[in-house]
């Protein structure tokens, strides 16, 4: 199995300790698919603070036999995005992506082309954007050996206020074996992010996640942890360095609709000021 990507070295725990939570959020999540390929994916929220309304519409239509994949996406704010990707082009293990994304009301266009290869050692990616300001290329590659991996992303960004191409690295260093997985990214020698996924037995996993900022000299240390119960849900819960605990608790109701309620419990207010509760539903037909 090849490596994952740059991007996606932190995923693992990233989505332990952040999917589930909509604290804050009433959510509704509505899927479809028909035989044809076309699948379809609406998302309706409203954030119970300010009251505003968000939604998106998600057209995706793959075609298998080609190795080709059309998604449409359109959001209540009037942003149009297309985007095309292509597996296994030219030669095996090689995908591209073409995408665009477009803001009538304000005139915002934006552009990308992203390329990957993987093999079974290596994934490597190249991606270039390009808007208003200029353009912005990031170049990645994640070599595995055994259990170990490590790897170097390269960004050269021309949207700086001198438009003068600049060079950002960042490296990362890895060890993964079936049931754990530590990660180690430092990203232009000012952001160190950390993270330990282990899966402890078939239905409990738990995991950590490290931020540190030079540049603010703050920190963040993040625990989570899932159980999924066979009759009863699945239950998560985090805790981190600045007091705040979130707890996440989902239940199938029947086959394709599935409830999600969250809390943030603020610790060091006494008052109920702070806390925040959320509530999601998603059907899946």
């Amino acid at each position: 199995m090849s490596p994952p990507k740059f991007s996606d070295l932190h995923e693992e725990a990233r989505d332990l300790i952040s999917k589930g939570y909509n604290y804050g959020l009433c959510k509704l999540e509505f899927k479809s698919k028909s035989t044809a390929g076309l699948h379809l994916l609406s998302n309706c929220t409203i954030n119970n603070d300010t009251k505003l309304f968000a939604g998106n519409l998600k057209l995706q239509h793959k075609l298998k036999d080609y190795g080709l994949e059309f998604v449409t996406d359109f959001t209540n704010e009037a942003q149009i995005t297309n985007q095309l990707h292509v597996k296994n082009c030219i030669v095996n293990g090689l995908g591209l992506s073409f995408e665009t994304m477009f803001v009538p009301s304000i005139s915002k266009k934006t552009a990308s082309i992203k390329s990957s290869y993987k093999t079974k050692n290596t994934h490597s990616t190249a991606d270039l954007y390009f808007d208003f300001t200029g353009t912005h290329l990031d170049l990645s590659t994640i070599l595995k050996s055994g259990s170990w991996f490590g790897g170097v992303m390269m960004k050269l960004d021309e949207t700086t206020p001198n438009k003068k191409i600049w060079p950002c690295l960042n490296w990362a260093v890895g060890y993964k074996t079936g049931d754990l997985t530590v990660v180690n990214t430092l990203s232009d020698s000012t952001e160190y992010q950390s993270s330990i996924c282990q899966k402890i037995s078939k239905d409990l996993k738990f995991g950590i996640l490290i931020d540190y900022s030079k540049v603010s000299n703050d920190s963040k240390m993040t625990f989570g942890a899932k159980y999924n119960h066979k009759k009863m849900g699945v239950f998560k819960i985090k805790m981190n360095s600045h007091q705040q605990i979130g707890i996440s608790y989902q239940l199938d109701i029947k086959k394709g609709v599935t409830l999600i309620l969250s809390t943030q419990l603020e610790c060091d207010r006494k008052s109920l000021i702070g806390h925040k509760m959320g509530a999601g539903l998603m059907v899946d037909l």
